[in-house]
């Protein structure tokens, strides 16, 4: 009797529970595979080295000039006029800039869109009352991504790479108001 009972309690049990799998294929990843970013959620290091140089110049050159003669005579009396004005213009400038960036940013995958990883990450550095940031944001190919789940920058499609500052360094940098009042005027 005592055995039935543990039966029927046994099958009683069993009723209500079901089974589920512990495998889940989509997020199943081998033991034995790559341990590089492929799905939303993962981690790629993104190795930024990126160097920009630019340079303009212009010169130009305006002369104008315009004169007006006039001569009248009546027996006696000879009156003569000249005007004239002259205008001349020269102006010139140049700009060259330069920068380099040395950096490496873990980014997260964001989606997967027809096989293309979007990524995006962002690393903040505060160094006496400075605040630097760099944010990376682009598209990339999981083959372009090494065995140690690297990525070089210049391997980044639709890159956008951002060198941000704030702080008493960088507000010293920035022209005063009244400069930028004239430079909006003119």
């Amino acid at each position: 009797m005592k055995y039935m009972w543990v039966l029927l309690m046994a099958v009683g049990f069993s009723q209500g529970a079901s089974a589920t799998s512990l495998y889940n294929e989509s997020s199943y990843r081998s033991l034995t595979g790559s341990s590089v970013a492929y799905a939303a959620g993962d981690m790629v290091t993104v190795l930024v080295s990126e160097s920009a140089s630019a340079s303009a110049s212009s010169n130009s050159n305006s002369d104008t000039g315009s004169s007006i003669g006039m001569t009248a005579a009546d027996g006696s009396n000879r009156l003569e006029g000249n005007l004239g004005m002259q205008a001349d213009f020269n102006g010139g400038g140049a700009v060259k800039r330069s920068g380099r960036i040395i950096a490496q940013v873990s980014a997260m995958v964001m989606h997967v869109e027809q096989g293309l990883l979007s990524i995006q990450g962002e690393k903040n550095i505060v160094l006496n009352d400075e605040t630097q940031t760099i944010r990376v944001v682009g598209l990339i190919r999981p083959d372009d991504i090494s065995a140690d789940n690297t990525i070089h920058s210049s391997r980044i499609a639709n890159a956008s790479i951002e060198f941000l500052g704030e702080g008493i360094l960088s507000a010293s940098e920035r022209p005063g108001w009244i400069t930028r009042f004239f430079q909006w005027l003119f």
